[in-house]
């Protein structure tokens, strides 16, 4: 009996926090729904552009292109945006038959994900329990990821804000440490790479960042950069299986990239960041909360109570906040930061090491009494609760109460005459001037422009065309390194035409073409090497952690 009563001890606080966690995820994520009760969202920048890659999917094992979207074209932006994450949004769909719906399940999935990951990476920081939990539920109910789910539909920025603390956690491990450890940190940036793109490129920035303050304080070590040197080479072979095929379409085929901006033109001002933080606003740039700068003014307050890791991360998102404005100089810095597009984009970060910061604060409070840090634990998560009602409640109100789109708007936009923000990123330069006719899945023969028959599915395209006599055609399929090209039954060499489209010899009479892609050789060789590399970490993390708990018995 006494041992049953040390068990429900040891594990009721374990799951009162999953239980809290869960009722957090549900505050959080409110599925808004159209007069008919069918979930809708409410505003969007790039909801159909992400649904239509999430949808193409469906043979992602085989191929990375489904023609049943993107216009029939073969956009292959499944090289170029990390699917391993978002591949359960597909499962859902398939599951609940409506692309909303299962959008906000993954999305509460997530949240939860992104208040234990948080919670657990704090905790390792050697910080209390109820501190990681504020830190996990400040960095959850930002403002920046309420913006990306609700506004922007960033769905790669979503998921890469989840596994962020991971990585801050093993900037943690190797520059704060007596003994560096290098693991964590390459866990974190691995998933990132899975995940998104330009979160690699923000977390990168922070690790470098936190090595210049190393540098600074004199604690740089030799050990340190050796930990350091092992989670990059670690996180680049473990990442491979992107890379490389990602990188040989870039190298192969000049793209369209989604646009190039002016960083310091596309920064915040400083004055609208400051008025919508205040105001909770919601909208394309990602901003503060009012919550959040009060945060932040109390962690300038209690500067003195914050100490060695956490004064740093204070001191580094304080950067990123000014980063993220047209108070930071970015012309020096435009060619090296191109890819985030949005300087706003390092609030993410920004949010996440205040947050961190103010744990340290929490944990002072608790020193003196537990009673008032458990309040003031209690008042800041009740705060940020009730701003992020207020928030939902103002989003709700877009464009009309109960109007939206639905999943039956989405899989008709999608499916058919596509025409949205991002549908032709990563199609050829070169068919820039064809893009219209090659979206309405035309050949080009003898020097017109005519309208193909055309029976798609998602592992390949088939066309028929009549030509009165032997001439040379361009079909509207992107030419990328994996095309397959059957004529009439046998396989032709897959060629680029002068627009990016693919080019193919006709012969007097019926030509019929079987177009389809598969992943190249190399492709396949770098998912096999970052399997096995995959395997061999994961084993050896394994037989370590069984070592350490060995050494603990004896």
């Amino acid at each position: 009996m006494q041992n049953i009563e040390k068990i429900n001890h040891k594990f009721n606080p374990r799951v009162m926090r999953i239980l809290l966690f869960i009722l957090l995820s549900f505050c959080y994520l409110f599925i808004f729904v159209n007069d008919k009760g069918q979930a809708i969202i409410k505003a969007e920048f790039d909801g159909q552009f992400h649904f239509s890659r999430i949808m193409s999917l469906q043979n992602i094992w085989t191929s990375p292109v489904d023609f049943n979207y993107f216009n029939h074209t073969g956009i292959i932006v499944n090289l170029v945006y990390p699917w391993p994450m978002v591949y359960p949004i597909f499962l859902f769909i398939k599951l609940t038959h409506d692309v909303v719906l299962s959008y906000y399940i993954y999305l509460l999935i997530m949240t939860f994900v992104t208040l234990e990951l948080t919670y657990w990476c704090v905790k390792k920081m050697k910080q209390s329990t109820v501190s990681a939990i504020v830190t996990a539920t400040l960095y959850t109910f930002t403002m920046c990821r309420t913006s990306d789910i609700y506004f922007r539909m960033a769905l790669g920025e979503v998921v890469g804000i989840t596994f962020l603390p991971i990585v801050v956690l093993g900037i943690y491990r190797i520059f704060y440490q007596e003994q560096p450890q290098w693991v964590t940190l390459t866990i974190g940036m691995t998933l990132l790479v899975y995940s998104h793109v330009i979160s690699v490129v923000m977390a990168a920035t922070a690790v470098g960042i936190f090595f210049i303050t190393s540098l600074i304080h004199k604690k740089l070590t030799k050990q340190k950069i050796v930990a350091l040197v092992k989670a990059t080479l670690t996180t680049i072979v473990l990442g491979l299986g992107f890379f490389v095929p990602m990188l040989q379409i870039l190298l192969s085929v000049d793209l369209n990239k989604p646009g190039a901006y002016n960083l310091f033109q596309a920064a915040s001002k400083p004055d609208d960041f400051l008025l919508k933080s205040i105001s909770n606003t919601v909208d394309g740039t990602d901003t503060l909360s009012f919550v959040f700068l009060i945060i932040i003014v109390i962690l300038i307050i209690k500067w003195k109570d914050i100490k060695g890791f956490f004064k740093d991360s204070l001191i580094v998102g304080l950067l990123f906040v000014i980063m993220s404005t047209q108070l930071f100089p970015w012309e020096p810095f435009q060619k090296i930061f191109a890819i985030i597009q949005f300087p706003w984009r390092f609030i993410g970060l920004a949010t996440l090491l205040l947050s961190i910061a103010f744990s340290q604060v929490i944990v002072s409070y608790q020193k003196k009494s537990h009673k008032d840090g458990l309040k003031v634990a209690l008042l800041v998560i009740s705060a940020v609760v009730v701003g992020h009602f207020a928030t939902l409640d103002s989003i709700g109100n877009i464009n009309g109460l109960n109007i939206g789109n639905s999943s039956s708007f989405y899989t008709k936009a999608i499916s058919k005459n596509a025409l949205f923000n991002g549908r032709d990123d990563y199609a050829p330069k070169d068919t820039n001037l064809d893009v219209d006719v090659i979206n309405n899945q035309m050949i080009c023969a003898n020097a017109a422009w005519h309208k193909l028959k055309a029976k798609v599915t998602a592992n390949k395209v088939t066309y028929t065309y009549h030509s009165p006599n032997e001439t040379t055609a361009f079909l509207p399929v992107y030419h990328y390194p994996g095309e397959k090209v059957i004529q009439n039954g046998v396989e032709i060499p897959a060629q680029a035409s002068a627009d990016g489209a693919t080019y193919v010899n006709l012969v007097k009479g019926t030509n019929t073409f079987e177009i389809s892609y598969g992943y190249t050789s190399l492709a396949r060789l770098a998912w096999i090497i970052s399997l096995i590399a995959a395997i061999i970490f994961n084993g050896l993390i394994l037989i370590s952690k069984r070592k350490h708990k060995q050494k603990l018995e004896k």
